[in-house]
This record gives C-alpha cells, structure tokens and sequence, in this order.
C-alpha cells in the first residue's frame, strides 16, 4: 500500500469523523440527561443527618428529626411543603413577616440565593428569644412542581452548629413528597 493509498483512507475517515463525532455526542448528551433525569426521580426530597432521629410531628410537616444526646434542648430539623406560584426566594420573602410576627425578638441575619441539590434555593438564618432561650434557626426553601419545600435546623446559640445538620439543608430537593426520607411516624397534634 503506497502513502497516497494510506492518505486517501485517512482522508476518508476524516470525513466521516465529524458527523460520528456529532452523533456520539448526542448519544451521550442524551444518555446524561436521561440518566440525569432517573437519578433525580430517586432522590428522596430531603435526607435528614445520619443518625438523628425521626420524632412524631404534625401531619401538616412533613418530617421531624432532633438531634440524640442532647438534654436541655433538642436540635431539630423540621420539613414541610406548601402551594407556592413564586419562587423559594419569593415564597421566604412572604414567609419573613409572619416569623416576624410569631417569634418573640425575631432577628434575621442571612438572605442569600443559593442552590440545594443542584436546584435553584434560598436561605436564610434568623433568631428569636422563646422561653428565655435565644434559639437560632437556618432555613433552606426550595421550589418543586408548584411547591415549596422548606426545612428548618433549630439549635439554642450556646449549642454548636451541627456540620452534619448544616449539610442536610444541601440535600432538598423537594419532589416526591411519597419517599419519606425515614418514615418518621405522623402524631395527631
């Protein structure tokens, strides 16, 4: 075989390169989003910290979880869903004067846009004084199919802040509000 002969058929591969190079990259363009679209139907919508334990809660939430160990005060996580046509910065924007009102010495102290299972999130910290306690909450909202998912870490300001409780908030994803992350038992409060 002469190099012209080796030229000509590399010539030919060449050609046929870009538009097999198209079509593999479609290919797997589509098998990432497919896949992509099949581990998001798996995810649960939120998982609490390893460890923490469920706890019966009001069958309006959506789950309770605190903290084991601790004595004086319980750190929790509480998670609920409610109808929302905005966004999660919009539905915790509408949500701040209503904390104002309920909690005593209601201080707010981050309001940040951010992302939670790699959906578009809002966050935000505040504080209050409840029984001469100063307890301080990080709320994380996020927006699935019409709803607003939320879940809130609770912790007085002497109790440290849990990396593993912080992490968590990273997980909601909302969704399937079916998969309970662990099936914490539903009280009649």
């Amino acid at each position: 075989m002469g190099a012209h002969e080796i030229h000509s058929a590399d010539t030919r591969i060449a050609a046929i390169r870009p538009s097999g190079i198209a079509a593999l990259t479609a290919a797997c363009a589509l098998m990432a989003i497919v896949v992509a679209q099949a581990s998001r139907a798996d995810t649960p919508w939120f998982t609490p910290p390893p460890g923490w334990q469920a706890v019966d809660h009001p069958p309006q939430i959506l789950g309770a979880w605190v903290h084991p160990g601790d004595t004086a005060f319980h750190q929790s996580i509480v998670a609920g869903a409610e109808r929302t046509a905005g966004t999660a910065t919009q539905w915790d924007e509408a949500a701040i004067p209503k904390l104002r009102a309920q909690l005593h010495e209601f201080v707010l102290g981050a309001d940040v846009v951010t992302t939670s299972c790699g959906k578009p999130a809002h966050y935000i910290s505040y504080a209050s004084v409840e029984q001469g306690h100063k307890i301080v909450y990080e709320h994380m909202t996020t927006v699935a199919n019409g709803m607003a998912f939320f879940v809130i870490y609770a912790r007085l300001s002497t109790q440290p802040s849990l990396p593993e409780a912080r992490d968590s908030l990273t997980t909601l994803c909302g969704g399937d509000v079916q998969q309970h992350p662990s099936e914490p038992t539903q009280g009649t409060d």
